[in-house]
């Protein structure tokens, strides 16, 4: 990142006319400069941003650098667009970065009034390591590696003072008390927060760096939040290890939230209740949930959901997951306490004892979510029965199996595709199942298409083992 001074040393060519291409873009005004350097400095649009996350992403404008360099009249708007967008990814940049700031109050008043976006990230090495390794040649005291980076990162954040979109990946736990002072100032207008990735192998000196309390403290101009963090190994936290209790949710401002995190329900639920502008969710979690606690949240605030992403992936059964024998059976079967099989595909010999187990989660759900556009949700939260009360504003549907005990099953889709009551959305145009080709088989493959085909849904089937696609995002 070059900040040095240039003179302006292009001056006017002897005998160059005065509407000159030289002299017009030295004598553009700043705005423009501004926006020409930006789309400029910018990637193709065939690249996706680089940083952030699905919530938010954004790029940096290393190319405005050399742009900073031509001229006196260039140099105020190039290096506004080059510090707009703040990449620290390591202990050399993160360290150049605030002996700059330190030693030129030009840097200092770049970083707090044009740094929008800031990235803080360790070194990738030292990011994935299962210990807080000692600095080499300092004295044994010394604070471990990626604590030390860890500081000149938050110091960098507050140096950013008007970062409003932050993208924080794993830094070292000591730093949260200071890493959350700066994030939660009143003064910070923020409104982008993407937490982690975590790697699991830092979780000796990182597990610590956020907690469930934290989302109290969330700042009410908060409008996209993404957390992936840490999904296995170790148990899930409970709220029963809350102080202070839970209490109510101030008011949130979010529109699009993404958490791949074992939050515990009581705190999820409470904060999707308190948001009311809502429009994108993609959650994914490996612990049992109730479903009746997530269908009472998402009832009072999924009226704006344009967009869900819905993936349950349980490591053990859960309360309703139904015969254990069958659920802990290879292959690995990661149990949902919302599974039920339909009618036409229980076997009474095996269930006739057995209570029925709850309706699935978007059975009784989407009839409420009436914005929605796209839903991608895991076979154990929907039948194929949901199809005969689709909202009318929905487009797509995806449904991936990850289990042996999928509630959409062949025979209840078929089923449902022949019923002459059957009428989809006018706007519905397709439908994606991902699941065992073992389990399907090539008729009812064909069928299921010939079927959809007739009213207008392109019907798209997708073997288990392939890897999924990047999930469309509006």
């Amino acid at each position: 990142m070059s900040i040095e001074a240039s003179s302006d040393v292009h001056g006017p060519v002897a005998g160059s006319p005065p509407s000159s291409p030289r002299l017009v873009a030295r004598d553009l005004p700043y705005e423009l400069l501004h926006l020409v350097f930006r789309l400029a400095s910018t990637p193709s649009s065939s690249s996706r941003p680089r940083h952030g996350g699905a919530v938010c992403s954004w790029h940096s404008y290393e190319p405005a650098a050399p742009l900073s360099l031509v001229c006196r009249r260039w140099r105020s708007p190039a290096q506004a667009v080059l510090f707009s967008s703040v990449v620290l990814d390591g202990h050399e940049r993160a360290q150049a970065f605030i002996d700059a700031v330190k030693q030129s109050e030009r840097v200092r008043q770049l970083a707090k009034n044009e740094t929008a976006f800031i990235v803080l990230a360790l070194d990738a090495q030292d990011e994935q390591s299962p210990s807080s390794s000692p600095i080499l040649l300092d004295p044994p005291a010394a604070p471990g590696r990626q604590r030390a980076t860890s500081e000149l990162l938050v110091a960098a954040l507050e140096a950013c003072s008007s970062a409003a979109h932050v993208h924080v990946r794993t830094l070292h736990q000591d730093v949260r008390e200071r890493l959350l002072s700066t994030l939660m100032d009143p003064q910070r207008p923020l409104v982008t927060l993407v937490l982690g990735p975590t790697h699991a192998a830092a979780r000796r000196w990182s597990v610590g760096l956020w907690d469930v309390r934290d989302g109290w403290d969330l700042r009410p101009t908060v409008q996209n939040l993404e957390h992936t963090g840490l999904l296995a190994p170790g148990p899930a936290p409970s709220t029963a290890s809350i102080v202070p209790p839970l209490r109510p949710f101030p008011q949130l401002a979010l529109r699009r939230l993404k958490l791949w995190h074992d939050w515990p329900i009581d705190l999820l639920a409470a904060a999707l209740k308190s948001c009311s502008s809502l429009e994108y969710l993609d959650l994914y979690f490996e612990q049992y949930k109730p479903a009746q606690a997530f269908f009472d949240a998402l009832k009072a605030s999924g009226k704006s959901l344009r967009e869900v992403r819905y993936v349950y992936n349980p490591t053990s059964p859960g309360p309703d997951s139904g015969d254990s024998s069958s659920s802990l059976s290879p292959p690995p079967s990661h149990s949902s306490p919302h599974q039920q099989t339909s009618s036409p595909d229980l076997s009474s010999s095996s269930t006739g004892t057995r209570p029925p187990r709850p309706a699935p989660l978007f059975d009784l759900l989407l009839p409420h979510l009436v914005a929605l556009r796209t839903l991608h949700c895991t076979s154990t939260e929907l039948t194929p029965s949901a199809l005969l009360a689709l909202p009318p504003s929905l487009q797509s549907l995806s449904v991936q199996s990850l289990n042996s005990l999928s509630r959409f099953s062949p025979r209840a889709l078929l089923a449902v595709l022949r019923d002459q009551h059957l009428a989809l959305p006018d706007g519905f145009r397709r439908l994606t199942v991902t699941d065992s080709p073992d389990v399907w088989g090539e008729e009812a493959i064909d069928e299921a298409r010939l079927r959809c085909e007739d009213v207008g849904v392109r019907f798209e089937f997708r073997m288990d083992f392939e890897e999924e696609g990047e999930y469309e995002s509006e």
